[in-house]
Formats: C-alpha cells, structure tokens, sequence
C-alpha cells in the first residue's frame, strides 16, 4: 500500500475497504507493507487514530512494516512514534527526525525499508546507500526487496523533481550493479516492468 493519506475519518474507510480487498484476494498474507504517507499531516494524532482505527480489524491480525511518507515528516515526526522502529531495533543508529531506514527477513525474503526524506544534495544520504549495500550484501536470502516512498519510474506529477532525479540515478547506478527486476504488483500476480 501506499499514499493512504486523508483529511476525515470517513475518508480513512477507502483504505480499509481496500486492506479488506486485498486480504480477501491474499488470505494467507502475512504482513502488510506500506510505502508512506500512511497519513496526510504525521503529527495529526486523529489521522493516525482515524487510519489505524479503520482497519482494525486486519490490523489486529496483521503486522504493518512501513515506509517513511513526506507526508509523516510534517510536523513532529510521526513514523517513529506509531510504529516500534527505535529503541535498538534499528540496524544502526540514526537521525530519525526524517523518518528511518531498517530491514528485516521474513521467509526467503529480505526487506530494505528505505527514507527518501533523507536527501542531502538530493539523493539518499551517502550513510543510508553504504548501509543499504553492506545490508543487501549480507543477507544471503534468494529475494531481496527495497521499499522506498518516492517512485523513481513514474510519469507522475514529481517526475523531474530533483529528488526523484536523484533515485532514479541511484536506481540506474547501484542497483544496476545487480541483477534487478523492478515489479508491480497486480491482483493476479507480479508484473515484470524493467
């Protein structure tokens, strides 16, 4: 999931009405991801009551791994103070006041959870991509997965946004350095798109 934002409660039933959709057509999904702006302002407290409230009833069953949104930088940031992200359970110390960069393993799969918030010069801080490529190097899982908010192969409004410029390099560049197969992801199975 991703860009899941709101202004009012009612509107948070979108993303509920979608999270029971997809786990009617995945009913065996273990957890859920989500890439970002999982609210619309991060240091509005009734989005976030309003968004976990309304899908309650999956969340309950279900682990939420997310990603760090722009739109959870507004304000005081919010990722770190709804999700178990800090308190050693980050792979290495970091400024969190942009969000967080982690990973984990589940299966035979291993997860890069990127923060696209922390951009100096416009492309992810040199600290973030060294441990992204010491974190993907060490896993030796069959699948390795990197999530990160803003999408660099986009025809959206941001695609010439410098930052966005600047993934796009880091896409071509470090990951090209791998064999990499960019998906999206469809009700009726993964779609191979690079």
């Amino acid at each position: 999931f991703t860009d899941t934002q709101s202004i009012t409660q009612e509107q948070y039933g979108v993303w509920a009405q979608l999270l029971d959709d997809a786990v009617t057509v995945y009913p065996d999904a273990d957890f859920i991801v989500h890439t970002g702006d999982f609210v619309d302002h991060g240091d509005g407290f009734l989005q976030w009551k309003w968004g976990l409230n309304a899908a309650s009833d999956n969340l309950m069953s279900m682990a939420l791994m997310p990603t760090a949104g722009n739109h959870e930088a507004y304000g005081t940031y919010a990722l770190d103070n709804y999700f178990a992200l800090s308190d050693g359970n980050l792979a290495i110390p970091q400024y969190t006041d942009t969000g967080a960069y982690y990973s984990y393993d589940y299966n035979n799969a291993h997860f890069i959870v990127l923060n696209t918030n922390d951009v100096p010069d416009d492309k992810l801080s040199d600290e973030q991509i060294e441990w992204m490529k010491a974190d993907a190097q060490a896993s030796d899982a069959e699948w390795k997965f990197v999530m990160l908010h803003k999408a660099p192969y986009s025809n959206g409004s941001h695609v010439e946004d410098s930052d966005v410029e600047g993934f796009r390099a880091l896409m071509d560049g470090v990951f090209g350095e791998g064999k990499c197969i960019v998906l999206r992801i469809r009700p009726e199975g993964a779609v191979r798109i690079a």
